[in-house]
């Protein structure tokens, strides 16, 4: 994997450009496929450009990070919560670093970073122009290589799955996108509070608005229903109609019941003890990238 930057200076004798710095990284050693690759390559040349901004601290008009992968080019376009954890992650990173620049398209053939990932000696170098020049277009924006289409056809293989909820009319619409929006979950239960907090004001239902501590509660109840909901839609079911379980499930060995809150809890012999209701009979959950 390899990044070059370049500056183009605009002065009274004209427009020249140079190569500022570049750097190479030799590939992971656990196997990666060629699009998350090129993705790693182009979070280099994010964490170089932001390097060089920082440290010759010059006033950038303006910034274009190129890309010889179109795939690479789709994910850094999309929002990260599209895509699974790898691509998600270092999307993020990405898109963090370069906020405030512009991603193209360069065919291979023009990418001067090629130039280092593939290795050329030092006779090659000497007179490599794209290497030190970049390639020869680059400093006439109309001559600039023409955008392809974005497809998400070429990307499918790492997008997240959807979360398909089937609920009555009666029920809450459980919007899953806010778990993709926040990076923890306090993060999350803070913004789902506010919402709450912010309901209670316009609402008639109550005649004090919700203190921040029992907004914070609602809303880890709100979330724990919700997960709740999607993955154990068939237990609900049983255990809401005093339906026996089946004995080899495992909600029969934890003698599952459901509280007054309409939340899965585990059974046992704790009830008497003085412990709170959480640590007595703690809520089930699935194995869940929210949880």
């Amino acid at each position: 994997m390899a990044a070059v930057v370049f500056i183009t200076v605009h002065g009274s004798n004209g427009t020249t450009i140079s190569l500022v710095c570049s750097k190479t990284k030799v590939a992971p050693l656990k196997r990666l496929t060629i699009p998350r690759l090129e993705l790693t390559a182009a979070l280099l040349l994010s964490r170089l450009m932001q390097y060089v901004q920082a440290t010759l601290k010059l006033n950038v008009t303006a910034t274009h990070l190129w890309t010889d992968s179109v795939v690479t080019l789709t994910w850094i376009k999309s929002h990260a919560s599209r895509w699974k954890d790898f691509v998600r992650n270092r999307v993020s990173q990405i898109q963090k670093l370069t906020a405030n620049a512009h991603w193209k398209y360069v065919p291979g053939t023009s990418n001067p970073a090629d130039c280092a990932s593939r290795g050329l000696i030092t006779a090659q170098l000497q007179s490599h122009s794209l290497w030190w020049t970049g390639p020869p277009w680059i400093l006439t924006p109309e001559a600039w290589p023409s955008q392809p289409a974005l497809s998400d056809e070429l990307s499918t293989h790492e997008a997240r799955p959807g979360i398909a909820l089937h609920a009555a009319a009666s029920q809450p619409d459980y919007h899953w996108d806010l778990i993709y929006r926040y990076s923890t979950l306090n993060k999350l239960l803070k913004i789902t509070a506010l919402c709450f907090k912010f309901i209670s004001l316009l609402g008639k239902r109550r005649r004090r608005p919700l203190d921040l501590h029992s907004a914070l509660e609602e809303a880890r109840f709100f979330w724990i229903k919700a997960t709740q909901a999607a993955y154990f839609t068939h237990e609900i079911k049983m255990l809401t109609a005093n339906s026996r379980l089946p004995t080899a499930h495992a909600f029969s060995r934890l003698t599952a019941y459901i509280d007054a809150q309409g939340i899965i809890r585990v059974g046992g012999r704790l009830n008497q003890s003085a412990l709170d209701q959480d640590n007595k009979h703690h809520s089930m959950l699935p194995r869940h990238f929210s949880t």
